[in-house]
C-alpha cells in the first residue's frame, strides 16, 4: 500500500478513484432503475459517457463518476506504468 501512495499525484488519484467509484455506483443505479434490459442499460450509459445532452441531464452522477474513476486510475494505479512516464518524457 505504501508504494501506491508514495507521491502526491497518487494520493490525489486514490481520492478521485474512491469518490468516482461511489458516484459511478449511484449513477449506474439510477440508470438501472430506468433500463429494464442489459442492452438498454449499456446504451444509456454509452450515451452518457459520449456526452449526449439529454442523457447527461438525466444521469449526471454516471458521467462524473465514470471520468473520475478513469482519472483516479491514471493517477494512482497506472501512474508508474503510464502517467509518470509521459510526465517525465514531456
Amino acid at each position: 500500500m505504501h508504494k501506491i501512495m508514495n507521491t502526491i499525484p497518487k494520493r490525489i488519484g486514490i481520492v478521485a478513484l474512491a469518490i468516482g467509484t461511489l458516484l459511478l455506483a449511484i449513477g449506474l443505479l439510477q440508470i438501472s432503475g430506468d433500463a429494464w434490459s442489459a442492452s438498454t442499460f449499456f446504451n444509456k450509459w454509452g450515451r452518457v459517457i459520449t456526452l449526449d445532452a439529454s442523457q447527461v441531464r438525466r444521469y449526471p452522477l454516471a458521467l462524473y463518476g465514470t471520468y473520475l474513476v478513469i482519472a483516479g486510475l491514471l493517477l494512482s494505479v497506472l501512474y508508474d506504468a503510464i502517467t509518470g512516464r509521459v510526465y517525465r518524457w514531456g
